[in-house]
């Protein structure tokens, strides 16, 4: 389920009992992308889905920069489009196709199918399903898209161990006993989050 920066804010601030004089919305939004960052760490990636790539005539290889291709840290699948446009019904065996890394840090990633395996259908689009980092959010109405728990529980945890050490006793005290709950709620939260989780079969985009 998504939330929005504002929604966020809101939960986290009730999660630490603080007021706005103690942690403006700048300093929760700065623990809201502390969570997201951490979320890398944690490996909790956004599913996405791309179109964009069209097959063509006598081309193995497509390069990863269209749309949502050009976010992906993994793929975890891709289909082919049917004679029906729009409708993906087969799904490529994972012999077929492979990952080629960048030939320098500043160009692009390819996708490459082997020739003598696949037969390519000019015109006809790939849909490409994988996995990507999620951004840091700036804006109030920013939609989270990571785990609602997850985000909300990690900021908290960080947000109890700052207020632990600012705020005079016992309120800091109080806080600082917090700091193990929130942790713990948090990895609940990424343990339950297995649409989140990198599976098996993914494919690292290499250099990403």
């Amino acid at each position: 389920m998504s939330i929005t920066v504002l929604q966020a804010r809101n939960s986290i601030r009730v999660n630490l009992a603080t007021t706005a004089n103690e942690l403006n919305d700048e300093k929760i939004d700065d623990l809201i992308n502390q969570a997201i960052d951490f979320s890398n760490i944690d490996q909790l990636l956004v599913p996405v889905t791309s179109e964009g790539i069209v097959q063509a005539e006598d081309t193995y290889e497509y390069a990863l920069s269209t749309g949502e291709t050009a976010n992906m840290r993994y793929i975890v699948a891709i289909a082919y489009e049917s004679e029906v446009t729009g409708l993906f019904t087969e799904w490529a065996d994972r012999s077929v196709w492979s990952i080629r890394p960048a030939a320098t840090p500043a160009s692009t990633p390819y996708l490459y199918f082997q020739r003598s395996h696949w037969q390519v259908e000019d015109g006809k689009y790939f849909r490409i399903e994988g996995l990507k980092p999620h951004a840091r959010v700036t804006d109030p109405d920013d939609v989270i898209y990571l785990p609602e728990s997850y985000v909300i529980w990690k900021a908290t945890e960080f947000g109890h161990g700052i207020l632990s050490s600012i705020v005079n006793s016992p309120r800091g005290q109080w806080h600082l006993s917090r700091v193990p709950a929130a942790a713990s709620y948090s990895e609940l939260a990424r343990i339950g989050a297995k649409h989140f989780q990198i599976p098996a079969i993914a494919r690292r985009i290499p250099g990403r």
